[in-house]
């Protein structure tokens, strides 16, 4: 019902949508599947996984049940903070993604913002996904982008986004790239 109220999927979807490329695209960490469905249209192929029931394919929080590079492009939309080891979760979409990886995530420059978004995620997930673990991995933007960078990704564009229209949080997305060797030698597009 509150996803509804703030139109959270459709503005997720505007968000992520124009850097999402025509090959297959995986969404880790895709909830009920609503934004799975949005941002799959017009992609070769899409699937979703997370750790809670959905629509698509259930996993440990662990190791994704698919190939390595087995998707031309992966979403994270607010799924690392959720994460005890974000760093583990970021690898696997390495492992399991061939060019293009999309974050979105709450940022915590300062310890009011961190607050904030401790305050935020809690009330957010409490009314839509209940269940969800809850363990405010939240980062400043520095440290999203060493994370990023140690993952072997390099960060394209990043940008201001907001999932809901009296949002406080500050929220980024941010649009990855992994090793172009593969794509380059005539593998995904």
């Amino acid at each position: 019902m509150i996803k509804k109220i703030i139109n959270y999927e459709k503005r997720m979807a505007d968000a992520i949508k124009p850097y999402v490329l025509s090959g297959s695209l995986l969404d880790i960490g895709c909830g009920d599947g609503g934004l799975t469905r949005l941002i799959g249209q017009g992609v070769s192929t899409f699937d979703g996984v997370d750790v809670v029931p959905n629509p698509y394919a259930v996993y440990d929080g662990k190791l994704l049940p698919f190939q390595d590079k087995q998707f031309c492009q992966s979403v994270l939309s607010f799924v690392l903070h959720h994460c005890q080891e974000p760093k583990y979760i970021l690898d696997e979409a390495v492992r399991v993604t061939a060019r293009r990886i999309i974050v979105t995530e709450d940022i915590a420059d300062s310890s009011t913002q961190r607050a904030w978004n401790i305050f935020h995620d809690w009330v957010a997930n409490k009314l839509t996904n209940p269940g969800i673990e809850m363990t405010y991995q939240f980062k400043s933007r520095v440290a999203w982008r060493r994370l990023f960078a140690e993952a072997g990704l390099q960060v394209i564009e990043e940008k201001r986004i907001s999932s809901c229209p009296w949002n406080l949080v500050n929220q980024r997305i941010f649009i990855l790239e992994t090793e172009k060797k593969f794509y380059e030698k005539g593998g995904m597009k």
